[in-house]
């Protein structure tokens, strides 16, 4: 009698693991990623960043997985100006002057493709 069970419990357990192979989500490493942020323990997500004229807009979160919701801040920079701006409930604060050595001006000067990087410096010494 106790053989029973185990002989249609052996013939069920195939089954069951075909069943569990037809629920994962195969392709789903096409999912949007973000990319870590130079400068900031942050990241952002480049398929979201938003180019208006010379105006970037962007989010910085804490995390890497796209699916937790934890917004560091959301910012505007000016690309020309190199003034930025945070955003807080849909509305920007007044622009202030962007600096090098600020915590927003690695990932600013990347997104804006500033040509003064590490060489800038050195055209003058």
């Amino acid at each position: 009698m106790t053989r029973k069970p185990l002989v249609f419990l052996a013939l069920l357990m195939p089954a069951l693991a075909i069943a569990q192979g037809a629920a994962v989500q195969w392709g789903s490493t096409d999912k949007p990623y973000r990319t870590p942020l130079d400068g900031m323990k942050g990241y952002y997500e480049p398929e979201k960043l938003v180019r208006n004229g010379d105006v970037l807009s962007f989010t910085v979160y804490r995390s890497a997985d796209p699916v937790v919701p934890d917004v560091v801040g959301k910012y505007m920079v000016n690309c020309e100006t190199r003034e930025y701006a945070t955003v807080e409930g849909g509305k920007p604060s007044s622009p202030m002057k962007l600096l090098p050595g600020e915590q927003l001006y690695p990932v600013s000067a990347k997104l804006c493709e500033w040509p003064d990087g590490k060489g800038y410096f050195k055209q003058f010494f």
